[in-house]
């Protein structure tokens, strides 16, 4: 019977050694269930103080980011235009350029122009010349045609 170990002999035999893999992800499981449990809880806290806040109306909300560009001296279009100019990505400093060309060069509306227009055409043919000589067209002899003679 010596190589039967008691209960107590094998918990001090095993505690010197490294935990299971199934032990150490049942842990990391429970560790992370706990952090988005306070994410969750710090997440609602936020919700909370940001559902009792006052809405900002657009105008509000452009005047308060006015009073901070000019807080901080800063202005969004001479950025776009600093960094169009100092990139070496032509991707970027193409799209940069397209998005400001709105402001100074807006898109023209596109217009159908569509209709049906009623007009009648009146062609009258003039024969100068002498009345037996036959007419010529670019130095040739032109054939004749039937024609209505209208007006005469």
């Amino acid at each position: 019977m010596g190589n039967v170990l008691t209960p107590d002999q094998m918990r001090q035999k095993l505690a010197g050694q490294p935990v299971t893999s199934t032990q150490e992800q049942t842990n990391e499981a429970l560790l992370k269930a706990s952090v988005a449990q306070r994410n969750v809880g710090y997440l609602e806290k936020k919700l909370d103080a940001l559902s009792k806040k006052p809405k900002m109306t657009p105008a509000q909300l452009r005047e308060g980011l006015d009073l901070l560009f000019q807080k901080f001296n800063f202005s969004p279009a001479e950025e776009l235009i600093r960094t169009s100019m100092e990139t070496d990505d032509v991707s970027l400093a193409t799209r940069i350029n397209m998005f400001l060309l709105e402001f100074v060069m807006p898109k023209l509306k596109s217009v159908e122009v569509s209709g049906s227009i009623d007009h009648n055409h009146v062609v009258v043919i003039r024969r100068f010349g002498q009345p037996d000589e036959p007419a010529r067209v670019l130095g040739r002899i032109a054939a004749p045609i039937d024609a209505e003679v209208i007006g005469e």
